[in-house]
């Protein structure tokens, strides 16, 4: 690399990239959720001024990590992609493909996108019908719609049809109320008003009562976050944008490349995937991460959350090779850049914070908990320590999602 460089975060709210600029070139690092791929591409070609883009180093397979790779290569077509050869094949799986589109939708929906459903995209017809229409996407219903005509009803109003609701209009007057504050009817909700607070909560809020919807008011946290963030729209998220994905080279361990301005060396740092990469740049001391290396939490006092989902011990393995490299800086995986000090307080963190999380599994299984119990310890140890914005960057059901497949792989491993 030339002596200058310097690092820039791309695509917030979008999943979180990485940009590492040099004199004459420029290397993109991740590149976000499928939703977000136009806009991250959009917002690159503005950041780069025409300087040229040279590689895109993926660090995983996951979603929020090679989700937008299509629509960034297209933009970007003489850019050299680097992954692993096992990603590579992950991301051309149809199931592994059609398990990034569902949760695609619903990183889209959380951070205020939308799309456009139909009957086929969910079993319970009524409910996804009503989140079309509080998307913005014009369903109208009518009593012969639906069995349940009041929710019917509901998903007409919310629709825009104009339904004027009162007392005398329902058995169930809450529900009625709810309708004709969704409606735009005016009404207050309060708690008072319904026996289910959490249903009457997100009924004032999408009625624009300004009521901001937080993990304490719901026990289906993801349904509640979506609710909420339905009742604004921002970027269009669409099944297409999942597929297509072009890997160009796909180097192992210890492969030293040349491009651009840059230098560096694959790391095959596996422990939170199988086809977990890090990136070494040793002229500028600088090291790229996989997430198996763990997520930042919080700077000052720092606190971290680990990530190994298919062993603990590739993942300490990792954290211990990083000490070893000494770098002076590191690229973190969703939260960013740490130098000097901190760079090393991070990695000794980590590894414990791998090892107890580790010792918590095996302890709370030899105690006979069930596997829903130990999630529940190891979200509010982590999950409900993150910041609003790391919380965005993942969805609570993707974080369960990767735990509850961390737990046997955990016990098969052993202590």
């Amino acid at each position: 690399m030339s002596n200058y460089f310097c690092i820039e975060r791309i695509g917030a709210g979008g999943g979180i990239a990485w940009l590492i600029r040099a004199e004459s070139s420029a290397i993109l690092v991740d590149t976000g959720f499928p939703y977000y791929g136009k806009t991250l591409a959009k917002e690159l070609k503005e950041s780069l001024g025409g300087l040229p883009l040279c590689g895109i180093l993926i660090t995983h397979s996951h979603y929020d990590h090679a989700g937008g790779l299509a629509r960034v290569k297209a933009a970007f077509p003489d850019a050299v992609v680097y992954a692993a050869a096992h990603a590579r094949d992950i991301l051309h799986k149809e199931s592994a493909l059609r398990a990034m589109r569902e949760l695609n939708r619903t990183a889209a929906a959380l951070a205020g996108a939308y799309f456009e459903a139909s009957d086929e995209d969910a079993d319970d017809y009524d409910i996804n019908r009503m989140a079309a229409a509080l998307a913005g996407a014009g369903f109208e219903a009518s009593d012969e719609d639906a069995d349940d005509y009041d929710i019917n009803r509901t998903a007409a109003a919310l629709a825009g049809a104009g339904f004027e609701a009162s007392d005398e209009d329902a058995d169930d007057y809450d529900k009625n109320r709810m309708a004709a504050a969704l409606a735009g009817a005016g009404f207050e909700a309060s708690d008072e008003d319904a026996d289910d607070y959490d249903i009457n909560r997100t009924a004032a809020a999408l009625a624009g009562a300004a009521f901001e919807a937080s993990d304490e008011d719901a026990s289906d946290y993801d349904i509640n976050r979506t609710a909420a963030a339905l009742s604004s729209g921002i970027y269009e998220a669409q099944d297409e944008d999942v597929g297509g994905y072009t890997i160009d080279f796909t180097p192992g361990d210890g492969d030293r490349i040349h491009i651009g301005d840059f230098f560096f060396e694959v790391w095959e740092t596996p422990g939170h995937t199988n086809d977990s990469l890090s990136y070494w740049f040793p002229g500028e001391s600088l090291l790229v991460l996989s997430e198996t290396t763990g997520v930042l939490l919080k700077r000052k006092p720092m606190a971290v959350e680990p990530a190994f989902i298919v062993s603990w011990k590739s993942s300490v393995a990792a954290v211990e090779r990083a000490e070893r490299a000494k770098p002076q800086t590191i690229v973190l995986p969703h939260t960013g850049c740490l130098s000097g000090y901190y760079v090393r307080e991070f990695l000794q963190k980590q590894k414990e914070a791998i090892i107890e999380t580790k010792d918590l599994v095996f302890r709370l299984s030899a105690e006979g908990k069930a596997e829903g119990e130990i999630l529940s310890e190891i979200q509010s140890r982590f999950y409900d320590q993150r910041s609003a914005s790391l919380k965005a960057c993942q969805p609570i059901s993707a974080f369960l999602l990767n735990f509850k497949e961390m737990i046997p792989r955990l016990l098969k491993e052993g202590p």
